[in-house]
């Protein structure tokens, strides 16, 4: 993976660990430390260098989102941490389709991480 993009992930990841409970106007979990650097750490490893990064935002539930808008799709991922299993949903406004998956993004398993990267790189071939 280019060292810009690890950078660019681990850098958000950085500003998520230093939310305390309570950073959502006096609510809000704050995410697990050592998750995040496991996601950070999978994210380097798994993730295809060639697919556009997320943006990345805390839930109030102390989980990650990750969300894309790519070829008139929007998509999250809700990644529970410290877990590491996801809930993809890619939804097409103009259609109404929906694409939806359940991935572990745990462990040294990549499955789940191939799907994912599977799922963002079908959306590229999609007309808008």
């Amino acid at each position: 993976m280019e060292a810009t993009t690890i950078l660019t992930i681990e850098t958000r990841i950085e500003e998520l660990i230093q939310l305390q409970d309570g950073w959502l106007d006096g609510k809000g979990r704050a995410p697990d430390r050592a998750a995040l650097l496991r996601l950070a750490q999978a994210f380097g490893a798994h993730y295809a260098p060639d697919l556009p990064l997320p943006c990345l935002y805390p839930t109030a539930e102390g989980s990650v989102q990750a969300e894309w808008s790519q070829n008139g799709w929007e998509v999250s991922l809700e990644i529970t941490l410290p877990a590491m299993t996801a809930e993809y949903q890619a939804l097409h406004p103009r259609t109404g389709e929906i694409r939806e998956l359940g991935l572990s993004l745990a462990g040294d398993g990549t499955a789940g991480w191939l799907a994912l990267n599977a799922a963002l790189k079908a959306l590229q071939g999609t007309p808008a």
